[in-house]
């Protein structure tokens, strides 16, 4: 039977829908886009989110568990092996087309089923491994790249000639040392510097809106083709890997692996150096060209239509084959079960760190704690007794000033009655002035006029 133009009933599967990004944000455009094509679209996603609420807002039946879905699918778009897996025993008669949206997530790694007899990346890079890594004959992978909804990203921005400021755009986490390569060459290439990101605290709901602010954007995958897609120039960078600023000459190898950079390659380097010469390979002329050519070709309608095409060569393949018997299901899953049973004791082994560690962490916070406390009350205590001191030198000092005065003014009286008994000035006023408010000098005058009375005294006496 020909299934070229019938709509077909489609099952998603996906581990969950909590954020609106990666997988996530496929899953919710992509069911929406096969709803819009005339297909009838369901999804299952065991661990819900806010993903899930949305889809159902706009008629998309979404279910957390498998045993709730009354409903036969002509075919399931797998994603994420253990809820793939999942949706093929549920319905033993669909084939599948698995999509792999990258192999470092355990998560995301391609099963191995008698069923899925198409898998789907999203560049053309991850093909050659499949083979090597997976087992998976190359005849069944399909490179479909990867894609921005230009109904959403619908504006461009003005490309300046001059850039003047840049954003770190992803959830990836770096190290304070590779941030601080990126913050450097920004610094001294005269660029500001945002991040938006999980990782950042500060995730972008409307990238279409926030990434029209900006000029250079160091990003990756999809993020990078959005940005792209808005008028920003784009330098590929991750975790301790760089690329070239993507241009007009580099444009399809970089859509070959995805705007990702890659080890071993001679540009792969994420230093200061290297990033302030990406910088200043700023062209607003080429970034206009980029620009034009992703808005051409790496539109979302291309993508819908070359997986609807990867949908039905698939159920024709299944359709072709003979069917597959319980024993024949029962070894597919064991073979399966086997897979992941390393991989599921490894995961188990990390927790069990992970706990630990989290046991050890809690005991030096605790430890840490206690000991800022005892600081706190120890500085507390310290600076209660300088108070106190400094309470004790107030009074000290106001004593001294009072003694010092009433000696002065002791002194001053002596002087006058002196200085009258001499009759030399002829006003006691003018003592006491000369003495206090004429300087060295005239005291210096004063004394000499003094001592010369008192000699002329001892010689009468005498």
């Amino acid at each position: 039977m020909s299934v070229s133009h019938t709509p077909l009933k489609i099952l998603f599967t996906q581990r969950d829908l909590k954020y609106r990004s990666g997988s996530e944000l496929f899953t919710i455009e992509m069911a929406l886009a096969m709803r819009d094509r005339g297909h009838e679209v369901r999804v299952y996603t065991p661990g819900g989110g806010n993903g899930m609420v949305l889809l159902r807002s706009k008629g998309i039946h979404v279910e957390t568990r498998l045993s709730d879905l009354e409903w036969q699918p002509d075919i399931i778009h797998g994603q994420h092996h253990l809820q793939a897996i999942t949706a093929l025993m549920r319905f033993p008669k669909t084939p599948m087309v698995y999509y792999m949206h990258g192999g470092i997530p355990w998560v995301e790694q391609p099963p191995i089923h008698g069923r899925i007899l198409k898998y789907v990346v999203m560049c053309e890079a991850l093909i050659e491994g499949m083979e090597t890594n997976y087992h998976i004959p190359k005849r069944k992978v399909v490179a479909i790249s990867n894609f921005v909804d230009l109904n959403r990203f619908s504006r461009v921005r003005n490309v300046a000639s001059k850039p003047s400021r840049a954003l770190v755009f992803g959830n990836y986490r770096y190290s304070p040392e590779q941030m601080n390569e990126i913050e450097m060459a920004c610094i001294e290439t005269g660029l500001s510097l945002d991040k938006k990101g999980w990782n950042f605290g500060m995730v972008s709901e409307h990238p279409e809106i926030d990434l029209l602010q900006y000029d250079i954007v160091f990003a990756v995958g999809r993020c990078a083709l959005e940005a792209l897609a808005v008028g920003c120039a784009v330098i590929p960078v991750f975790p301790g890997l760089a690329c070239s600023l993507v241009t007009s000459e580099n444009l399809s190898r970089m859509r070959y692996t995805n705007f990702s950079p890659r080890k071993y390659s001679p540009e792969a380097q994420l230093d200061k150096e290297w990033l302030i010469s990406q910088i200043q390979r700023f062209s607003s002329q080429d970034t206009t060209a980029v620009t034009q050519f992703v808005r051409n070709e790496c539109g979302m309608g291309v993508a819908v239509e070359a997986l609807e095409r990867v949908y039905r060569e698939t159920i024709e393949l299944h359709q072709e084959m003979r069917p597959l018997t319980l024993d024949d299901e029962y070894s597919q899953l064991h073979n399966y079960l086997e897979w992941i049973g390393p991989e599921a004791d490894q995961l188990w082994g990390i927790k069990v760190g992970v706990i630990r560690d989290a046991e050890i962490n809690r005991e030096i916070l605790t430890r840490v704690e206690k000991e800022l406390a005892e600081a706190r009350l120890a500085l507390a205590l310290q600076m209660t007794e300088s108070s106190h001191k400094l309470e004790q030198i107030e009074i000290n000092k106001k004593g001294l000033i009072d003694r010092l005065k009433e000696n002065h003014s002791s002194k001053v009286a002596k002087l006058e009655k002196t200085i009258a008994s001499l009759r030399v000035f002829k006003q006691k006023w003018q003592a006491t002035e000369t003495y206090l408010n004429r300087g060295p000098l005239r005291r210096h005058f004063l004394k000499k006029i003094i001592e010369k009375q008192q000699s002329k005294d001892r010689g009468r006496t005498s």
